[in-house]
């Protein structure tokens, strides 16, 4: 049986005209750049392109030695490693914020009724007008386990702001627990579902909270629990303190919500 082949067309050329164009174009650019170099610095102008050159090359350099650093620890721990900025859950405190910098990556593994999570970031904060740096962790449970409420350290500012503003039919209202004054005085917490809230944080939960949260923000939202905390995270000693008191608050937690329904 005779197949019929089609005629094979001409391979299209490039256009002469345009590729001269855009050598063109490229060559005034950098005469441009040369020129004002020279304008600005005279005889040293090839200095400075130098360092112009090499800033960026050091920090891309230094970034991928992190991401290999951070690629072993991560497997002594038994996680995957993930590069750039992480993509975080609505639950989390961290969800939303706008990429800035060159720190952000990710490590995951699976456990029994959850993903674990840790992260590392750099974001702009547009109301302070500067670059920050966070770390911390959610977990994606299966089921979810938990009513939505927030938790965090108490400031001068919180408590001014929780006292000058009703709270009456506010979207997330403050629960106080009078029964507990030393977790009363360091965490302020709201939510919506007060009873269900603090059925979940029961007395041993809250001792918990007081040994293990020492600064930062737990945020619990359905099949989400977080904690993220201001800083930066860097090398094996520190994941390894941070993962043992990350483990601890996730099974309290756990513990509390089968205890609550």
């Amino acid at each position: 049986m005779r197949v019929k082949m089609k005629p094979m067309g001409r391979r299209k050329q490039p256009n002469l005209f345009a590729r001269l164009v855009g050598f063109g174009t490229i060559a005034v650019v950098v005469g441009i750049v040369f020129w004002g170099l020279y304008f600005f610095f005279g005889s040293y102008w090839w200095r400075v392109l130098i360092f112009i050159l090499a800033v960026p090359v050091c920090f891309w350099a230094a970034a991928k030695m992190r991401d290999r650093y951070t690629r072993h620890v991560a497997t002594k721990f038994g996680f995957s490693f993930s590069p750039g900025f992480p993509t975080i859950p609505l639950g989390s405190p961290a969800h939303g914020r706008i990429p800035w910098g060159f720190t952000g990556l990710t490590l995951s593994r699976k456990e029994a009724r959850a993903t674990f999570n840790v992260y590392e970031q750099s974001y702009r904060n547009f109301e302070r007008g500067q670059t920050q740096l966070a770390h911390g962790m959610w977990w994606q449970c299966n089921d979810p386990l938990y009513p939505n409420f927030e938790l965090s350290q108490r400031t001068v500012l919180g408590l001014l702001t929780s006292v000058m503003v009703p709270t009456a039919g506010s979207a997330a209202e403050e629960i106080v627990f009078p029964d507990d004054p030393d977790f009363s005085r360091r965490f302020i917490v709201h939510g919506r579902a007060t009873d269900s809230i603090r059925r979940l944080l029961n007395p041993e939960l809250r001792r918990v909270l007081l040994e293990t949260v020492d600064r930062g923000t737990v945020r619990v939202h359905g099949v989400v629990l977080a904690w993220d905390r201001p800083g930066r995270m860097w090398g094996r000693s520190r994941l390894g303190r941070l993962i043992p008191r990350a483990d601890r608050l996730r099974q309290a937690c756990e513990t509390a919500a089968r205890l609550a329904r």
